[in-house]
């Protein structure tokens, strides 16, 4: 057997200690069975001869006619029956995706042991397993029961198993079918096997002759949801992957997913499509529900929101769901989310239920009260209908803050999203001052939830913080690591994160994430080396090293700005890159397997992607040139290509498309908008690149203009050197405060620099709620709203896009041949602000 698997990895470590813990210590020492002796079978799989979703189907079946008898005594006896017969359709659709799982158990470890050893174990389904001549490994409950295992089975969470060897068998079962695949998933991993991504280049396992199974194990998951789902889509191996790894990225038959979507918009429409009430035909044609429906905004209906305190929109929303549980009666949650962005309802009665606190996060006013308030009225409207549903709600962008008058409602599954913290920080970090106000936050509404009994989850990101940079690698396993037992210290019930199918960026992250998912108490360090060692044997302890480089760096770093940040390159800078290269250097030493070579070098290819990316944002910083900085950024769009070969989302593909469709925050569109940026200085008369330091400084008080800094003749050298392409938060610790930077450089403009156009500031990133410009100590006038203005104001909230480049108009003020004195002062009132790439003057027509 190779040194993988001989070696005792801290999977098998971690399940003795959870034996132990739960009283099981003074249990016989296992029996072994034996499975393979030098490369032919010994034992034989053994199934029950009924499929084990029968009984489901039959179940289900029985519980969806009962339900319509009851709903036609209240409606529509044909809509019940066209009703039922898709709820009967969505059933079968079920049983076919799901399959029969003790069935896929047997595949599953008849596939891999062939692969590890070369032998086929044969498999017999028979309710007689006395039949079965040699070792047994016995799969199912029924088994279990028949073999005396029937206390420790009645014990188990619904995916729970217990492996258990003694004499001649080997009983491998769950409550269900889900908890006994799960089971010889456990045996497999025994015996060294891992999977630490989808596809072949995950699935490692260890060559051996001889196979043995000394257990007795009883597991139990920690959350009952284990599961994130991938945005844009995924391969066809990562389903497998989460089960291997005893996530449910795919429901078990019966398993209810906790509905989380932006529902109000669903909800409007249901009750327009349905003519649940008379219409009005709005501006653009289209049909609308009466205004007072709506919440509204700045006097206007804003119909992306109800009227909170509404009692008929209350009522629409309760026959809403209503309705939504008579179509559907096998689903035990709805989702009752608000959507994105800021909900203000300026109706006098709604603002009642405000209670005036600001959000810091989110910079405006929190609207838990008054979403609380409206949530409650619902679910008791459909309590009396349906008294035993729970409702999804997503807790983030609009209620971070806990609620101060309302309570959380014991039917409610708290969703926590994150879009508030600090990306690049665990929660209970002291440094970092947006998570000491998240950690504080999110213990209230634990608490809360806690004492009512309400269930509770988290919506992770991942790659949180590096949302745009799929061709980078993202340092978040500590984060990860030292968050997740935490939470569930705090009573997490479960994860429905939203993540990515990509694995140069994500993979060690999406890793850690499934064993955590699991098992709250690994110590992720533990996770990482077994992690290395399945990978790289012999070179795990360099590969390790070069995991704990950009560990080291995320330790450094204080606060960078919000979840979608622009601020990668900063974390991943050119000294620390080069650390992390010199690590695999000396890991390519060590490789002395075709595997670990494989693997070395998809670690060698994501860093040398990683490289070009960054390199490219450091080129434009450094030159201006954003052509030679796309040039550089394309190298790791080749390179991902490449990796895709071996599996078609090692880096997520719509992330890469360099498509002009694509959206800004993907790696192709911040690729585009380099392009976008370098078109226009190339197509501009003249350019002239402005110095990436200029003089000046924090100017929160407004008091760069009254001390004369925007006058050319007044001495700036006391100010502090300001970085145009540095976000200035990060330097004055102002991420997430109210605050202004003051910016002033004197340039050269050459004599023949044109006059004939216009002459524009180009700031290719530069984020302010307002904007000031003094030329030569003259402030400039803009045009806002039809009228002029000495300050150009911009949108308070950033969320939807990355292209921030600004332009204006210094024709007036500009002399060409002289040195003209520019002073810009930028203020910010959320999140973070201020310039973060290159200054031009372009020479522009009209």
């Amino acid at each position: 057997m190779t040194k993988l698997a001989t070696s005792i990895a801290y999977l098998s470590v971690a399940l003795s200690a959870h034996v132990l813990a739960e009283g099981r210590s003074a249990l016989p020492k296992p029996l072994a069975v034996g499975i393979v002796r030098q490369g032919e079978p010994v034992a034989t799989i053994v199934l029950p001869a009924q499929s084990s979703v029968d009984e489901y189907e039959s179940q289900a079946t029985k519980r969806i006619n009962e339900h319509f008898e009851r709903v036609a005594e209240r409606r529509d006896p044909d809509w019940c029956a066209r009703q039922r017969t898709q709820a009967l359709a969505r059933l079968k659709n079920e049983i076919r995706t799901v399959g029969d799982e003790r069935v896929i158990a047997a595949e599953e470890l008849q596939s891999i042991v062939k692969s590890i050893t070369g032998a086929e174990l044969p498999v017999v389904q028979t309710d007689d397993p006395s039949t079965v001549k040699g070792s047994r490994i016995l799969l199912g409950t029924t088994f279990a029961r028949d073999t005396g295992y029937g206390d420790r089975i009645d014990a188990l969470d619904k995916d729970g198993y217990i492996c258990v060897s003694g004499d001649r068998d080997l009983v491998i079962a769950g409550r269900r079918a889900r908890g006994t695949l799960y089971g010889v998933y456990h045996l497999l991993e025994s015996w060294g096997c891992r999977w630490t991504m989808p596809g072949p280049p995950g699935e490692l396992y260890p060559t051996a002759k001889t196979l043995t199974a000394t257990l007795d194990v009883t597991e139990n998951p920690d959350h009952s949801q284990r599961y994130f789902w991938c945005t844009y889509g995924h391969d066809d191996a990562f389903p497998r992957w989460t089960l291997r790894n005893r996530g449910n990225a795919v429901p078990a038959l019966g398993d209810a997913r906790i509905e989380q979507s932006h529902i109000w918009g669903a909800v409007f429409a249901w009750a327009i499509r349905t003519k649940y009430m008379p219409t009005i035909k709005g501006e653009d044609g289209k049909d609308y529900l009466p205004d007072d429906i709506y919440a509204m905004r700045n006097g206007q209906p804003f119909r992306a929101a109800p009227n909170f305190a509404n009692p008929t929109t209350q009522k629409l929303f309760a026959d809403y769901y209503v309705d939504y549980f008579d179509s559907w009666p096998l689903t035990e949650y709805a989702s009752m989310s608000a959507a994105d962005g800021m909900m203000v309802d300026e109706h006098p009665k709604s603002q009642e239920w405000y209670t005036g606190e600001f959000d810091f996060a989110l910079g405006g006013p929190s609207a838990t009260d008054v979403l609380w308030h409206f949530a409650r009225n619902v679910i008791e409207r459909v309590n009396t209908v349906y008294p035993e549903k729970k409702y999804g709600i997503l807790v983030y962008s609009n209620n971070t803050t806990p609620p101060r008058i309302e309570t959380v409602h014991p039917q409610m599954a708290l969703v926590f999203a994150p879009l508030s913290i600090s990306p690049v920080h665990h929660v209970r970090d002291p440094k970092s001052k947006t998570n000491r106000w998240y950690r504080k936050w999110l213990e209230a509404w634990m608490a809360q939830a806690v004492a009512v009994g309400a269930e509770t989850y988290y919506y992770d990101y991942e790659p949180m913080g590096f949302s745009a940079h799929h061709v980078m690698i993202s340092p978040r396993w500590a984060i990860i690591g030292k968050n997740y037992p935490y939470f569930h210290a705090l009573g997490l019930d479960g994860h429905t994160s939203q993540g990515f199918d990509t694995w140069l960026a994500s993979g060690l992250n999406n890793y850690l994430m499934m064993r955590l998912y699991w098992d709250a108490d690994l110590d992720y360090r533990d996770v990482i080396s077994d992690y290395c060692l399945a990978r790289c044997g012999q070179a795990a302890k360099a590969v390790e090293a070069y995991y704990q480089v950009y560990e080291d760096r995320m330790a450094q770093i204080g606060d960078i700005v919000g979840n979608e940040h622009w601020g990668n390159h900063i974390i991943l800078d050119p000294a620390t890159r080069a650390k992390a290269r010199t690590q695999l250097e000396r890991a390519q030493e060590y490789a002395d397997t075709a595997r670990a070579k494989m693997q070395l070098q998809l670690l060698v290819d994501g860093q040398a992607s990683t490289d070009a990316y960054c390199d490219g944002i450091e080129r434009a910083n450094e030159t201006g040139d954003y052509k030679a900085a796309q040039e550089r950024m394309a190298a790791a769009f080749a390179i991902c290509e490449q990796l895709n070969k071996f599996y078609s989302h090692f880096v997520t593909p719509y992330q890469i498309s360099r498509d002009e469709a694509v959206p800004d925050y993907t790696s192709g569109g911040v690729y585009n908008l380099f392009g976008q940026y370098a078109d226009r200085i190339a197509n501009a008369n003249a350019s002239l690149l402005l110095p990436r330091v200029w003089k000046g400084g924090l100017d929160t008080d407004n008091l760069a203009t009254a001390k004369g800094y925007h006058l050319p003749d007044t001495n700036v050298s006391q100010l502090d050197d300001m970085d145009v392409t540095y976000i200035p938060d990060i330097t004055y610790g102002t991420h997430r405060e109210l605050a202004a930077f003051f910016y002033r450089t004197d340039v050269d403009v050459p004599a023949d620099f044109p006059t004939d156009g216009r002459i524009n500031l180009y700031c290719t990133g530069l984020i302010a709620r307002a904007v000031q410009i003094w030329v030569n100590g003259q402030r400039v006038t803009f045009m806002q709203d039809g009228h002029p203005d000495d300050t150009w104001r911009g949108p308070t909230h950033f969320w939807f896009t990355y292209d921030h480049s600004l332009a204006f108009d210094l024709s007036d003020h500009i002399k060409p041949g002289e040195k003209n004195t520019i002073a810009l002062r930028a203020f910010k009132s959320f999140d973070h602000g201020g310039s973060f790439r290159r200054i031009f003057l372009l020479a522009e027509a009209e």
